[in-house]
């Protein structure tokens, strides 16, 4: 493939008195109207993305196609054919040709008087070019023309022959950096070290006015020496220049390089293009393919314009870091967060390979939470949405539970209908979020734990994160809402069983000893006093304030623990199901597995996941003093650390994508330890 082969070029100048049913660029009469009225051919030009599989909007462009091939009862202008022999060309002697494009052909050829062998370039449509053909043509030569520097392909002559319009330039014989992308690939340092160079070359032609908006492998051709020559400057602009030869809403360049104000035809294109496409370059050297590569020049164009990049890590893992920074700044989606210059572009690449600090830095979790806020509103209200949901599905059950058991069922120790019938003076609210369906907790909890093993995945499909980082950190806003709303409904429930069931027995005691019978009362206050040895001493008057002074502080000194024990379990649920479910759904839909092998391999880390939660939150639970340790001489928390660190062990496998032996291997040794245990 030549290094003309993937330029999509600006259409020439509309035909005069054009059909309603016509192109509006070249006339053909069309069977269905398409983008801004012009035909694919017109639209695009091919990219260097071989299609695979024609899709439908592909079958209706290849169709249109041919109809205007077969139609159109006119044999396309051709340049010059030389046959098997050598022809004379003016001054010249053509001697082959070595490229083909879009616009124009490029010709091997010899000077009859200087002897000197150049590159000469001729407009594809020869005799019959449009003005605007020629007026292109004419600029690409004055832009190369423009420029004396050793990294830009100079030009020798501009002319005329015969109503053919030409240039010669400077033949360079070492091939295009397309052709050794692949071996580049393997020596990195020797890429940026020449990528640098094509970036002081491209400064050099900003800094004079002139924007390449065609940077790309195929157009950075190879010298004898290995020295990088920028060339095909027929889609440069000149900045100071009130318009372009392109047309209004017409789309140049090449879609797999080009920056989403380029893909969408803004008016606004700025040396930050230029950039961008540098930066695609490198994408390519780091990863293996261009930032924007899909089955048809439609579709790459559409995914040039959404701007939406995978990092280059994600897709090879050796990526240096500091490379993958200066690279994803380059493809910034936004130009003002790029390079502010081809030059500062370069400088960072020979700090680099110097060793030196570069002037990128990774972003931070609070830039990329502002980020989320400001510019993709609709992926922090997503994942807030689904970790409301996520909150619901785990506190709702426990909620339900609690309730039932302590105000609702007949036994309930604390059911407000029998203590209204009791204490029929006494206004005593009975409210209906006291009474959830006993009927439905069964239901409700299985729901609810298969709901949040799959949350990972909801949030992945849904908000769609653009890398890790974005992923972790909707995840964590996410995790933050589902720890605010399940807390709200445990902490509740939490409350109820430490404060009324730990306490209700001394109250109930006291009572006894106010109300009860001579015989209860005193055994009432002997129960006080064998628990409490230290009243004896008291005068009597002050017994029962002691007595009330003591269980209230109680109460006081249950409610931290219980708070914090209630918020480490909450946190450490929405940690696993949120922040780990996105994250590991994220790396997951970003490898090649069939997508019932991902959601296999979902759910096996997922599951052990949720068994490590369980382990961590009751050693919480048990080391604050929640739980009985029994008779035993090892605290239950220390008991717990043994599975929750099998659990941590057994996911390994799993999280880093092991074959299934390896993951199944680690499954079956858990399960045998803990049937020892």
């Amino acid at each position: 493939m030549t290094h003309f082969d993937e330029t999509i070029a600006g259409p020439p100048l509309p035909p005069s008195d054009p059909s309603p049913n016509a192109c509006q660029t070249c006339g053909t009469k069309l069977a269905a109207k398409l983008v801004n009225g012009r035909c694919p051919e017109c639209l695009l030009a091919p990219t260097w993305v071989e299609p695979k599989k024609s899709s439908s909007l592909d079958s209706d462009i290849a169709e249109t196609m041919e109809s205007k091939s077969a139609g159109s009862g006119v044999d396309e202008p051709t340049p010059l054919e030389l046959g098997s022999k050598a022809k004379s060309f003016g001054n010249y002697i053509l001697l082959e040709e070595i490229a083909r494009g879009g616009m124009g052909v490029v010709y091997r050829a010899r000077h009859q008087t200087l002897g000197r062998e150049v590159a000469l370039k001729l407009i594809l449509s020869g005799q019959f070019a449009s003005d605007s053909d020629i007026r292109r043509f004419q600029l690409e030569a004055e832009s190369a023309a423009a420029l004396d520097h050793l990294g830009i392909v100079p030009i020798y002559e501009i002319g005329e022959q015969d109503g053919h319009h030409f240039f010669t330039m400077k033949l360079i014989e070492g091939g295009s950096l397309a052709d050794r992308m692949t071996e580049f690939q393997g020596d990195i340092r020797n890429f940026v070290d020449l990528l640098a160079k094509v970036a002081s070359s491209i400064d050099y032609a900003h800094r004079r006015g002139i924007l390449h908006r065609d940077i790309k492998p195929a157009n950075i051709l190879l010298d004898r020496q290995g020295a990088p020559v920028v060339t095909d400057l027929g889609l440069a602009k000149h900045m100071q220049a009130d318009s372009d030869l392109t047309g209004t809403g017409a789309i140049v360049g090449t879609p797999a390089y080009m920056p989403p104000e380029q893909a969408t035809a803004s008016k606004e294109i700025t040396t930050a293009a230029d950039v961008y496409s540098l930066g695609a370059i490198l994408y390519q050297a780091l990863t293996g393919r261009p930032p924007h590569q899909a089955e048809s020049a439609v579709a790459t164009l559409m995914q040039a314009a959404k701007g939406d990049i995978q990092p280059p890590s994600e897709r090879n893992r050796n990526v240096d870091r500091v490379l993958e920074l200066i690279c994803m700044k380059c493809l910034s989606r936004d130009p003002d967060d790029r390079y502010a210059s081809a030059g500062a572009f370069a400088q960072d690449l020979r700090h680099w390979l110097a060793g030196e600090s570069v002037s990128v830095r990774a972003k931070s979790f609070t830039s990329i939470f502002g980020d989320l806020v400001t510019n993709q509103l609709r992926s922090a209200i997503g994942a807030m949405l689904f970790g409301v949901l996520g909150g619901i599905s785990l506190g709702l059950p426990i909620y339900t539970s609690f309730a039932n058991r302590f105000f609702s069922n007949e036994g309930a120790r604390f059911h407000i209908g029998r203590l209204r019938e009791t204490l029929p003076g006494v206004d005593l609210r009975d409210p209906w979020w006291l009474y959830p369906p006993s009927q439905l907790f069964g239901p409700i909890a299985l729901l609810g734990i298969l709901f949040c093993l799959i949350l990972g995945i909801l949030i992945q499909r849904v908000v769609r994160p653009k890398d890790i980082r974005q992923a972790v950190a909707i995840g964590l806003v996410a995790g933050l809402l589902m720890t605010i709303v399940e807390f709200g409904m445990y902490g509740i429930s939490a409350n109820w069983q430490t404060f009324a069931v730990a306490n209700a027995g001394q109250i109930e005691t006291l009572a006894d000893a106010g109300f009860a019978g001579p015989k209860e009362r005193q055994e009432a206050v002997e129960e006080l006093h064998q628990r409490y040895p230290d009243l004896r001493a008291l005068p009597d008057d002050q017994k029962s304030q002691t007595i009330a002074q003591l269980i209230s502080t109680q109460i006081m000194i249950a409610s931290p623990p219980v708070a914090v024990s209630c918020l480490s379990g909450c946190l450490i649920f929405a940690t696993v199901f949120c922040l780990f479910g996105t994250v590991h759904a994220h790396r997951l839909d970003h490898t090649d597995f069939h997508w019932a092998n991902r959601l296999l391999r979902y759910l096996e880390v997922m599951l052990l996941l949720f068994a490590g939660g369980l382990f961590a939150a009751i050693c919480v639970f048990a080391f604050n003093g929640m739980l009985d340790d029994g008779d035993h001489k090892v605290p239950l928390s220390l008991q717990l650390l043994g599975p929750l660190g099998l659990c941590i062990l057994a996911v390994l496998p799993g999280w880093l994508h092991a074959r299934w032996y390896l993951r199944w291997s680690g499954y079956a040794l858990l399960y045998g330890i803990v049937l020892m245990a």
